[in-house]
């Protein structure tokens, strides 16, 4: 793929840490749920510019056990109905001595922006972006972007290891851990780091989710040659303002875009390659 995080993942795979199944009813449960394999289970990646939950499951999964798992879990900022992050998900191919897998990476964001955006840097991170691929609406930002300036960004808009601990806690199933355990650990790395992530105790994992105070734009999948829709009120994309009616043809773009794409290895190193319609 042109994503880096997919291209380079068998980099990456090797680098995981596993949260859920640890147990042997944990298991049972993902088995029935069609998650019959060693590999699957929701992992933590921290050899990444920013730490990434990873979910591995089967083509043939019944219901969506790990994901709804980590949605529970992860914190829900004052005045927001869900969590913030981005996802990434493809279908890894196997072999002889392993069947296709479906990869789902999420990014748990703690901010909309980087502090760079519109002073410096017109980079707003959105799927593509957390996963190496830097899409700039502006030729001078595509100039000016460097990998290390991308991997501070990265790790700007997603929370920390540290923060996500009660994340963590509230995930995991280590053998001979009882419910009231994983209630008591999540609520102490909770009290640890909410003086540190800005979240109240309503923001925390598990706390009900409250309507948002502004409206919102709720956007699905479509696909069709030709979209139209209207957007009811000013909304800004990637440095334009638009409010009205809109139209989408297949195989059109508003304006030019530029795009500049990191190899990162497991180290965060590497070097950019740069392509321009």
């Amino acid at each position: 793929g042109m994503v880096p995080i997919e291209r380079d993942w068998q980099l990456y795979e090797n680098h995981l840490e596993k949260l859920y199944p640890l147990t042997g009813s944990a298991a049972q449960e993902m088995a029935d749920a069609g998650n019959d394999s060693q590999r699957c289970g929701l992992f933590l990646l921290k050899s990444y510019a920013c730490p990434v939950f990873v979910i591995r499951s089967l083509p043939e999964e019944k219901d969506s056990l790990l994901c709804q798992r980590l949605y529970r879990a992860l914190p829900v900022a004052p005045g927001e109905n869900e969590p913030r992050m981005n996802v990434l998900c493809w279908r890894q191919a196997g072999d002889e001595s392993r069947s296709d897998e479906i990869i789902t990476l999420v990014f748990p964001r703690k901010k909309h922006r980087p502090d760079c955006y519109a002073d410096a840097l017109l980079v707003s991170p959105g799927a593509l972006d957390m996963g190496g691929l830097f899409i700039t609406p502006r030729e001078e930002d595509f100039r000016k972007l460097t990998t290390e300036w991308a991997v501070d960004i990265l790790r700007e808009v997603t929370m920390t290891e540290e923060e996500l601990q009660p994340v963590v806690a509230a995930v995991t199933d280590k053998p001979g851990r009882t419910s009231a355990d994983a209630a008591r650990e999540a609520a102490d790395a909770t009290a640890k780091g909410s003086a540190d992530n800005g979240l109240s105790s309503a923001a925390q994992p598990g706390a009900p989710r409250g309507a948002a105070d502004s409206d919102t734009l709720a956007v699905g999948l479509l696909s069709a040659e030709r979209i139209r829709f209207t957007l009811n009120g000013i909304h800004a994309a990637k440095g334009t303002s638009l409010e009205g009616p809109q139209e989408v043809a297949h195989g059109t773009l508003r304006s030019p875009m530029r795009t500049r794409i990191f190899w990162p290895t497991a180290a965060c190193s590497g070097t950019s390659r740069y392509t321009a319609p």
